[in-house]
């Protein structure tokens, strides 16, 4: 099974979130996998407070993926996912996952 890219870190954990925190934010690196060069392309999240911005490291073989959480903060816990096209023919779409535990 081919896949199309490498982690770091493979999930976005944002840990215990501070309930009167402005927001917060975490970079995940996207390295080139088995599939061939990518040309990801960022799916609009669909989750209020949650906004995500794709920038190119070095063209097909690296990217960063910063995702940012606001308020209002749900309760308990945030369990969600960025979706990405990787611009890849065998493997249309992938998702990196992202989670956070409200403070009370």
């Amino acid at each position: 099974m081919l896949i199309p890219w490498k982690l770091e870190p493979t999930i976005l954990n944002f840990g215990q979130v501070a309930r009167d925190a402005e927001s917060v934010t975490k970079t995940v690196m996207i390295k080139r996998g088995d599939g061939g060069p990518l040309n990801p392309e960022l799916v609009t999240p669909s989750r209020d407070g949650l906004s995500a911005k794709l920038t190119e490291i070095q063209p097909g073989e690296q990217y960063e993926l910063e995702v940012t959480l606001t308020p209002p903060w749900p309760n308990g816990t945030l369990s969600t996912a960025v979706l990405l096209k990787t611009g890849l023919k065998d493997i249309v779409q992938e998702s990196v996952r992202v989670f956070a535990r409200i403070e009370a």
